[in-house]
């Protein structure tokens, strides 16, 4: 096992007994994957947050950028939705720098400190050993499993034939039937 691996391991490891000690947010996090960075999905979450039906909401990924001046502008995610901003943007992009889906589990784990639960939506669908929805099975589910159960993960990935709008309709019913459980649950959608 890679040592980025084994500290994945390691922080869910520490999570159940390290978040009994943080406020109780009453309603998820909404952690959105690199593949959902767009302004329907984010005016929806937006949404969710003003209605009060989730705590909060940002993205769980970045890309490092070289500023215009030259210097690197770390942990940058540059939301927008401009395309010809995006085109300029990806010429300063460093490419081994960008953001790997173990990089976005520790985030999910980042923000259990904080929230009884996370609601990841994500487009990756992927099966490797080091995609975010094996990396969240196999090292952050046995955790939230394990007593005392009151965190909860619940991972909403979106198939490749599904609409967009039809994505973001079932993300708000989510939302509205407030189906949240401590452990790890998976949803295509």
């Amino acid at each position: 096992m890679s040592k980025k691996l084994q500290s994945l391991s390691a922080q869910a490891a520490k999570l159940a007994p390290s978040s009994l000690a943080f406020g109780n947010k009453q309603h998820p996090f909404v952690g959105i994957d690199e593949g959902l960075n767009a302004k329907q999905v984010w005016d929806a979450v937006s949404g969710l947050v003003g209605a009060g039906l989730a705590s909060g909401a940002g993205s769980l990924w970045y890309e490092v950028y070289r500023n215009p001046v030259g210097s690197i502008n770390p942990l940058s995610t540059e939301i927008d939705f401009d395309r010809a901003a995006r085109i300029q943007r990806a010429d300063r992009m460093l490419r081994r720098l960008t953001c790997t889906d173990s990089d976005v589990t520790s985030s999910v784990l980042a923000h259990l400190h904080l929230y009884r639960h996370v609601v990841v939506l994500s487009a990756d669908l992927g099966d490797q050993h080091d995609a975010l929805r094996a990396l969240l099975s196999k090292h952050v589910a046995p955790v939230l499993s394990s007593e005392p159960r009151i965190l909860g993960v619940t991972l909403v990935l979106k198939d490749g034939r599904t609409d967009l709008a039809q994505y973001v309709d079932q993300i708000v019913a989510l939302f509205r039937s407030q189906d949240f459980r401590s452990g790890f649950r998976e949803i295509v959608v």
